[in-house]
């Protein structure tokens, strides 16, 4: 995250270091912490996600649980409040995959659908919309993403069909890799020509992708 860090270990429990300010270590604290320490109640974890100041954890059984900041809700919870524990979101099961983006949070369930929330101002949700969201709102168009990840303002995902990427949100820095800057995408776009995909990482303002 930013100025955080945070592990999980084969338990399934999660331990977290660094700048607390906001919650963001998820020890009930706001206390700095110079060593691991333990985020509070997580002993099932199976991946985790680090934002800028939240994290969340996707544990076993498909549910998902946030911590942190939460000015903008990427907690999930329905509320816009910080979490110095975590909180499992409501009415997501089945997920697979957790991202966490700069202010925003994604996961990809077991059928393939993406839900986003938290900030969308740049289309980071990939609802149709630039609004913030409280819950999860799901990502349009998607029923086949095998992969995700999330950068600072946008996201992608590999789609099954000859592993496509597709990418939304925020296009300032070409992230997008459409070649056009400045753009906003606020669904699902293919990187054209590219395809062939088995791997993919979203930065604050650029992507990455593997190939076969």
């Amino acid at each position: 995250g930013q100025d955080y860090s945070c592990l999980l270990v084969p338990s399934g429990q999660v331990a977290c270091w660094g700048r607390n300010t906001d919650g963001q270590l998820g020890d009930g604290t706001a206390q700095d912490r110079y060593a691991p320490a333990a985020v509070v109640g997580i002993d099932d974890g199976r991946q985790i996600a680090c934002g800028r100041r939240h994290g969340c954890v996707l544990r076993s059984g498909g549910r998902v649980a946030c911590w942190g900041s939460g000015a903008s809700g990427q907690l999930g919870d329905g509320e816009e409040q910080t979490r110095h524990e975590p909180v499992t979101i409501e009415r997501l099961e089945g997920v697979v995959e957790v991202s966490a983006g700069a202010d925003f949070s994604c996961a990809r369930l077991e059928g393939g659908q993406v839900r986003c929330w938290g900030r969308g101002q740049f289309g980071q949700l990939g609802d149709g919309s630039v609004r913030d969201r409280a819950v999860p709102a799901e990502v349009r168009g998607l029923d086949d993403a095998v992969a995700l990840t999330s950068g600072g303002s946008h996201s992608c995902v590999i789609r099954r069909d000859e592993g496509q990427l597709a990418c939304w949100g925020a296009g300032s820095s070409l992230q997008l890799g459409r070649g056009e800057q400045g753009l906003t995408v606020r669904t699902p776009a293919p990187v054209p020509g590219l395809t062939g995909v088995r791997a993919v990482s979203a930065g604050g303002r650029h992507t990455c992708a593997l190939r076969h």
